[in-house]
Parts: structure tokens; sequence; C-alpha cells
């Protein structure tokens, strides 16, 4: 995930990853197998679904895990920015791109790409140094898909497929490699548990849900959850009410997050099963 699951706001062993892993051990029906769960946090801020993919390739896919889960927040601006890369060799790429690249690593070029985008003056100058080419460039709008009903829909329709073909080669990797796949939609409390079912009102969302029930991912959206703690907390659980999770939301995430994770490890867990 990004700096929401970094979550260098908070101290690590407050981090829902920590709690996370915590639980696990004191509680699984494994314990009587000797058996040490431990949750790594690959974390990276502003990072999307395409930076994470390379960070599993060349991180992740070491530590041989069981479980590998993605929490998606919005990425599609971010993979979209990097479509002019190849997914599989973007390592060797990197060492020859040059301005290209180092713009890219920037939360700053990423908000002004998210504005202009629909500035065709602005696009031009973006193909003459190279940092979109050819059709890899969208046509008005990436960045204003939540807002603008004016773009059209083979624009929308590729904005959301570059994001979901990136996540269905991430599962054929994970599984191919033996882990369980997962993703975990990371809910914004501005946008998607301020109220009950916030979240229906987010295309972004939304699309997301449509095709992970379709394509059969695992999956979880722990909105509802998040809502309903936070009316029986009665306060915001992340900073300003829509940014990174406070002490109290990694808490609480940890709790909702815990049987969804433990459901999944048993399932693949023949000693776990037996018992």
């Amino acid at each position: 995930g990004d700096s929401g699951i970094a979550a260098l706001q908070v101290d690590y062993r407050k981090n829902f990853s920590h709690l996370l892993e915590e639980r696990l051990n004191a509680e699984s029906t494994c314990a009587s197998y000797d058996r040490h769960y431990e949750v790594m946090n690959f974390g990276i801020g502003s990072a999307g679904t395409f930076t994470e993919y390379q960070t599993y390739k060349k991180k992740i896919a070491q530590f041989k895990p069981d479980q590998v889960i993605v929490m998606f927040d919005n990425d599609y601006d971010d993979n979209i920015i990097k479509s002019g890369y190849d997914l599989e060799h973007y390592s060797e790429e990197r060492k020859s791109v040059g301005i290209k690249q180092f713009l890219l690593q920037f939360s700053l070029p990423k908000f002004l790409y998210s504005k202009l985008i629909g500035n065709h003056t602005f696009i031009s100058l973006l193909h003459m140094t190279g940092i979109l080419e050819g059709d890899n460039a969208l046509k008005g709008g990436v960045g204003s898909v939540a807002t603008s009903t004016a773009l059209d829909t083979a624009t929308s329709s590729k904005y959301y497929t570059y994001t979901f073909n990136i996540l269905s080669r991430f599962r054929t990797l994970v599984e191919h490699d033996g882990a369980k796949f997962s993703v975990v939609i990371f809910p914004n409390e501005a946008l998607d548990y301020t109220n009950d079912g916030d979240w229906n009102n987010d295309p972004h969302v939304a699309n997301m849900l449509e095709f992970l029930k379709r394509e059969k991912f695992n999956y979880m959206n722990p909105s509802p959850e998040l809502y309903k703690a936070k009316r029986s907390e009665n306060g915001c659980l992340s900073f300003d009410c829509g940014s990174h999770f406070t002490e109290k939301g990694h808490e609480i995430f940890s709790r909702i997050l815990y049987p969804y994770v433990v459901h999944d490890l048993l399932s693949a867990d023949t000693a776990c099963i037996k018992r």
C-alpha cells in the first residue's frame, strides 16, 4: 500500500500491521503447531498498484509469503501516469529514463498532472519531453474522472482497465509463487465512511468492487465496519477525519482485518484444518 499503510504518523507498535501480527500470534488456532506469524509492512508513500507490483517482484517475493494483501487506495491516477513503462521490465527501464523517472517520483508532479491533463498544450509538452508516449496518453480528464460527467466512455474504460489489468497480472504472479492474493479497498474517511454507504457514491470504489466481484478476486471492503466503529467511538478514526489513521483508527482497523486474514490463512493451512 501507500503512506496510509506505512503509517509514519504513529508509533510502529500502534500500526495496524504490528497489532495484527501480535493478535495472530496470540490468538491463532495454530499455536499448538508452534507457528509464528510475521506481518511485513511494505507501505510506501504515494505508491500505486504499478509501484506495488514492482515492490513485490524486487523486495517481497524473496520472503515467500503465505498471503499478499494489496491495499488499494484509489490508485488509478498514479497507475495511469506510469502507463508509458513496461510493467514487467520497469527495473531495467529505470536505469535510463532520466528526468522522466525523476519527475514521477514525487507527489507534486502527480498532482499537477491530475489538474492539467485536460489541457492540450500541457499534454503536448509531456509528449515532447517523453513523459507520455504514443497511445498511453488519455484524452482529457484522467484526473477528474470522479467529478467530470463529460468523460467519454472509451476514456473512462481505459482509465479503469489499466489498473484492473495490473491487479490481474499481480494476482497471477503471486499465486504462481504459491501465495494467496487479496485486495483490501483502503477507505478514505471523508469519502467512504463518514455516513453509512458513502462508498457507493464513489465511482472509483464502485468500479473496483464490480471488477473484483466479476473476476472472483479475494477482497474486502471495510467501509461498513469502519462506519459502525466511527459511530461507536463518536469521533474520527483518522487525522482531520480524512487522512491517515490515528492510533485508535489503527487499533480498530487491525480488529476488522484480523478475522478476514485468519480465515484466509487457515483455509490454506492443512495443519490448522486438521485441528
